[in-house]
């Protein structure tokens, strides 16, 4: 179990590996700060879809193991989505409140 533990914990930080190694060699495309945003979005809603999976797999498969991994899983979606919510307020907005209330209302 903990091999597997840490296999899918080496796994799950591969997106922010990506990123780096797509900055160090200067592919992060015409806005990066877009780029990197948006990534961080996507996967923290891949670990959400993730981490709700767990409990129908226990269930379908009769394992318990699902169980042990959703909370790890779970912390990488809480991650991921912090890091996507940090770069669109430091980064993106440069903490000026009224421009992100403004982008948050446009969007509908």
């Amino acid at each position: 179990m903990t091999l597997l533990k840490g296999a899918l914990f080496l796994l799950s930080i591969i997106p922010v590996g990506r990123l780096v190694w797509l900055r160090y060699i200067d592919h992060l495309g015409a806005n990066p700060i877009e780029f990197i945003t948006r990534s961080m979005g996507t996967w923290a809603l891949v670990f959400l879809c993730v981490t709700l999976a767990m409990t129908p797999l226990r269930l379908l498969t009769g394992s318990s193991i699902w169980i042990k991994l959703r909370r790890m899983f779970g912390l990488f979606c809480f991650f991921y989505a912090s890091l996507h919510f940090s770069i669109w307020i430091y980064l993106d907005q440069r903490l000026d409140w009224q421009a992100m209330i403004h982008d948050v209302l446009m969007m509908y």
